[in-house]
């Protein structure tokens, strides 16, 4: 399929200008008592894919005690250690992770269309800016702090649809 995109209605946006960090925090031992059945770390997403298809359990045991953080399913979890390995992925459930993984999400009335969500953090231009952003020596991280400040153009709804 092709068709014709024109860029002279896009709009530059910040990242947080359209996306939210999501930040709820579930104790321990209030994740079973809330049905929480899932976890998520940086090693069950892949580089460079679209949607997470492995996790963990949190009966099994082997989640660790910093597992808190709260995510819905079609949050985008994106890791903020090796930002070189460009691990940011939509989950498919409901469950937690930890603090080295940012819980993102369209902002409710965002210009934004959410078929158009994760493919923001799959295009080469993000994971530069991303690269650019990290500090540390060995491990590079990087925070919301620095990555909310991305910027690029966003088409109009319509035009979004069709390129999602």
């Amino acid at each position: 399929m092709s068709f014709k995109i024109e860029k002279n209605q896009w709009k530059q946006v910040r990242l947080d200008d359209i996306v939210e960090w999501y930040q709820k925090d579930i104790p321990n031992n209030k994740q079973i008592l809330l049905d929480i059945e899932n976890y998520i770390t940086a090693e069950h997403i892949e580089s460079d894919v679209i949607k997470i298809t492995r996790s963990g359990l949190v009966k099994s045991g082997k989640k660790g005690p910093t597992i808190t953080k709260h995510y819905q399913k079609g949050d985008l979890l994106l890791s903020t250690r090796s930002v070189a390995l460009r691990k940011a992925s939509i989950t498919q459930n409901e469950g937690v992770t930890g603090e080295k993984l940012l819980v993102l999400r369209p902002k409710k009335n965002s210009e934004l269309i959410v078929e158009l969500f994760p493919f923001i953090f799959k295009s080469s231009h993000f994971w530069n800016f991303a690269q650019n952003s990290a500090a540390g020596s060995v491990n590079k991280f990087t925070s919301w702090t620095k990555i909310k400040e991305y910027q690029f153009l966003l088409p109009p709804k319509d035009q979004q649809a069709k390129i999602a």
